[in-house]
């Protein structure tokens, strides 16, 4: 991980390249990754990117139909609605 974190590329991009090769879940590497760097030292400076905008996984994945338990009722009716100065809170 130090020899990674050395390159100077952002820990963002190291954690998303290399969380499987770790056998690890992005988020627990991303996290592991920023507290090494803390205690790291002769980092190189990075002149690539520093951000790669593309296309991000789906958060859900779609599907055609959804098949609701018996008694399951989806009636979307307000019971009640409150209002408040910066926000509004409606209970269904």
């Amino acid at each position: 991980m130090k020899t990674l974190i050395r390159t100077g590329k952002p820990p963002i991009q190291i954690a998303r390249e290399q969380h499987e090769s770790f056998n690890a879940p992005f988020s627990g590497f991303y996290t592991k990754l920023l507290e090494v760097a803390k205690h790291t030292t002769k980092i190189r400076e990075w002149n690539g990117p520093k951000r790669i905008v593309g296309d991000k996984a789906p958060i859900f994945e779609k599907t055609e139909s959804i098949t609701v338990p018996e008694g399951v009722s989806l009636d979307f009716t307000s019971k009640r609605v409150v209002m408040h100065n910066d926000h509004v809170r409606i209970y269904f």
